[in-house]
């Protein structure tokens, strides 16, 4: 009597995912299936398909892109799930699936982006996948693209207007419209008849644009908050809550806490715009934390961050505005190094690789960098360990892996392999 299936995880093949499913309902009553997909999932995939011989690559590869064709499909669910077996479905609308059940199907004329996508496919020599072609179209200075002289092309950088993301999911349209075809041994993109038929303007392109949520009013809570001061004065408050005999939220909530630990307030002005901070409490607790603040900002070179801070700059609406971890992705992506990124946000590299973490998070692939490895202080041989048990253990928890090493390389060093892993499995 299974009521709900839900996939956290994206499933290797169409079969998988059907066996799966098809536990919900057995008995006749209603059911529901819900599957979570973000495009970190299919980085993580690839990653494990590129280990297997030649032809199983092929192979999975194939049962892979006939699965993300089912999930970004515009029409009935039904039609490519019963296609994929042989069969044929015979409405259009099953009346069950998220696609039949949505009155607005969202479509928009997107011929202009599939031109730009497909000269671009032609001027770089119809031998090169879709991430590649992405990075020329939103002007990157990845080494790549440089290299290749790629940056020199007219279609170099023109097409910004979107989110390294949002081509992905359009390029994914492209090819099940068919304007695509792509080489199953090495991934490389290739003009079909039908889009010349694009190119030369005779054939209009409809497509779906990714579902973006408004964004509500950022919170200061949502800007990076740095852990390690954080942590410096949550010690502080249980001190103060232990002496007083009261919890620790008495003297401050978190909330007062990760703001300090993300603007670094160091005077009474810039005190006066963190949450939570009345004219008693900083007077009785104000010097105290500040000292706190003052040292860990000078011994870091650290400067406090009043210009953000919501509380003295009332009614500032920031629903619009990227968070910090995107911008830094971005950038990170766009082939700006770690250390620039630092000194643009004046912020720790630790905070930066946080940064890119969330970003990765999300979905949006990222670059490999050589950088992060001159970062790290373990040997080569202990590196190559440790990148194997995140092929184990997977990279969401840095514990198991730190259990896994016995402890004998600590968290900032996993973090700094973390990320180059991630950009790794991102190619």
């Amino acid at each position: 009597n299974v009521r709900f299936v839900i996939h956290y995880d994206l499933p290797k093949n169409m079969e998988s995912y059907y066996q799966e499913i098809g536990r919900a309902g057995r008995d006749g009553l209603p059911a529901h299936c819900l599957l979570l997909f973000g495009y970190g999932d299919i980085q993580k995939i690839k990653h494990f398909i590129d280990k297997k011989e030649d032809h199983e690559q092929r192979v999975a590869t194939i049962h892979l892109n006939a699965f993300l064709g089912f999930i970004e499909t515009e029409t009935c669910r039904r039609i490519p799930l019963l296609n994929y077996f042989g069969e044929a479905f015979s409405t259009e609308n099953c009346g069950a699936c998220d696609n039949c059940l949505t009155d607005e199907k969202d479509l928009h004329d997107v011929t202009i982006a599939a031109q730009k996508f497909l000269s671009c496919v032609k001027r770089t020599g119809e031998r090169f996948g879709a991430g590649h072609i992405i990075d020329v179209l939103r002007g990157s200075q990845a080494k790549k693209v440089r290299q290749s002289g790629h940056d020199r092309l007219s279609t170099y950088g023109i097409g910004e207007e979107y989110s390294k993301r949002e081509w992905f999911h359009l390029s994914r349209q492209f090819m099940r419209k068919k304007l695509l075809e792509q080489d199953m041994e090495f991934g490389g993109l290739s003009l079909t008849e039908k889009a010349w038929q694009v190119m030369r303007g005779e054939e209009k392109v409809l497509g779906r644009l990714e579902r973006t949520v408004e964004r509500a009013p950022a919170k200061k809570e949502d800007q990076p908050c740095d852990r390690e001061l954080f942590e410096i004065l949550r010690k502080e408050r249980k001190l103060l809550a232990d002496e007083a005999g009261v919890p620790p939220y008495v003297i401050f909530p978190d909330r007062t806490l990760m703001e300090m630990a993300t603007f670094f307030p160091q005077n009474e002005t810039t005190l006066n715009g963190i949450h939570g901070i009345g004219a008693v409490k900083k007077e009785k607790y104000g010097p105290g934390f500040m000292n706190l603040i003052q040292k860990y900002c000078a011994d870091r070179g650290i400067r406090e961050h009043p210009a953000i801070s919501v509380k003295a700059l009332p009614n500032v609406s920031t629903s619009t505005a990227k968070k910090r971890h995107v911008v830094v992705g971005e950038l990170f992506d766009s082939g700006q190094s770690i250390a620039d990124i630092m000194e643009r946000f004046q912020i720790k590299r630790s905070t930066v690789i946080q940064h890119l973490f969330n970003y990765f998070r999300e979905g949006h692939p990222i670059r490999e960098s050589e950088e992060l490895l001159s970062f790290s202080t373990v040997s080569p041989e202990t590196r190559e360990v440790i990148l194997q048990r995140f092929e184990t253990f997977g990279i969401e928890r840095l514990k198991p892996v730190f259990e896994a090493l016995d402890g004998k390389v600590d968290y900032e060093e996993l973090r700094i392999l973390q990320l180059y892993y991630m950009g790794q499995i991102s190619q």
